[in-house]
């Protein structure tokens, strides 16, 4: 069966060969492309911990203990105070004293990357991991399915957001080039091979995934930027840096090819979210439920199931918990649906201490085929 999103990926293909080889790319050097979208999340330590709550104070995540920790990670109430990524936690103190510092998390934040990439299986098969604080999705794919590219980057900027995560994104034929356009905050999309040298000519090295000792070598020379370093003789980065450097560049160039693991969701979800702060008011409890049934939510629509029932799971300050249990006679993967039922049983529920982390487990899963229109769903919904 004739597959039309692939024909015009093909098109795009050849006349990006055709340009390329204009340059003097041999042409059996190049490989097929699709189209890659890198999420880059500068804020992710800080994220992972603080987006289950809405609070309104100046917050910072800090690396290492006592006054000599350093901040990792800022948000913009502390960004506006003066107080930066790199300071120690004594002179983040001094700048505002009420400033909350939080201890990283790895392992929170590795679970918050996970968790989206589980949700984001929803618009492409091919989700890959790009860690310290990336994801990389394919989305040549998908553009028909979601109405193109602006729709479908519109679509996924809407629920990044509402999931509680800041993020850059970088669109490019490569999964190399899509990641450099992302941490260099360069927005417009790159969708042919031809045009990857001239756009990212001017993105620095600090940019890159290479060894920080290569960075720092090439900037003695100089070379600060990709098109200083592909101005340099090939095998003369070679024989310096080895022959790593150059491959580098070819995977970037999309001369050679770059596959990506695709990533395994687990197939129970069970997310536990920590909260900035204790709580003990339905409100508060709502913000964070809100944005763990949106998790699930994409995480079903991904795997074409709904869910018959869902156990919320509040940890208290001391250790202990309370279970709620939601249950339903149809499935579902509505998380409006869902928040409105546990919104009822919260509203029944006297707390015995404050909530510090807010929890979900889909329990019943059951097949569940797409409806009109469910792939354009509002993503916040």
């Amino acid at each position: 069966m004739a597959n039309p999103a692939a024909d015009r990926r093909g098109s795009r293909i050849e006349s990006s060969t055709a340009a390329e080889s204009a340059r003097g790319v041999p042409q059996e050097t190049l490989v097929r492309h699709g189209l890659w979208l890198a999420l880059e999340f500068p804020r992710l330590a800080l994220d992972a911990v603080a987006r289950g709550g809405d609070v309104s104070m100046a917050l910072a995540v800090v690396d290492g203990t006592g006054p000599r920790g350093v901040l990792v990670a800022v948000d913009a109430e502390a960004e506006a105070q003066g107080i930066a990524r790199g300071m120690t936690a004594a002179a983040a103190g001094a700048v505002d004293s009420r400033l909350r510092l939080i201890e990283r998390d790895r392992e929170a934040e590795w679970a918050a990357l996970e968790g989206l990439a589980g949700w984001m299986g929803q618009f492409s098969s091919c989700v890959s991991l790009a860690p310290p604080r990336g994801l990389l999705i394919e989305i040549g794919g998908s553009l028909r399915l979601f109405g193109g590219l602006s729709a479908l980057r519109a679509k996924l900027r809407e629920g990044v957001a509402a999931l509680g995560f800041d993020a850059c994104e970088g669109i490019a034929p490569t999964p190399l080039a899509a990641r450099l356009l992302a941490r260099a905050d360069v927005d417009e999309p790159v969708t042919v091979v031809a045009a990857l040298r001239m756009r990212l000519a001017t993105v620095p090295l600090a940019c890159t995934d290479l060894p920080g000792a290569t960075v720092a070598a090439l900037a003695r020379m100089g070379v600060r930027r990709v098109a200083d370093c592909l101005r340099l003789p090939r095998d003369g980065l070679a024989r310096r840096f080895g022959p790593e450097l150059p491959a580098y560049f070819d995977r970037l160039l999309g001369v050679c090819r770059d596959p990506r693991k695709p990533y395994q969701a687990p197939p129970v979800f069970e997310r536990l979210l920590p909260l900035p702060v204790p709580v003990d008011e339905r409100e508060a409890l709502h913000f964070a439920a809100h944005r763990l049934l949106l998790e699930l939510g994409g995480w079903l629509r991904a795997r074409a199931e709904g869910v018959r029932a869902v156990e919320i799971h509040l940890i208290h300050a001391g250790g202990t918990s309370t279970r709620l249990a939601i249950e339903l006679v149809v499935p579902t993967r509505d998380p409006r649906h869902l928040l409105m039922l546990l919104d009822e049983r919260l509203d029944r529920l006297e707390l015995p201490a404050a909530v510090e982390s807010f929890g979900v487990r889909a329990v019943d899963l059951a097949p569940l085929a797409p409806r009109s229109g469910d792939l354009c769903m509002e993503a916040g919904a």
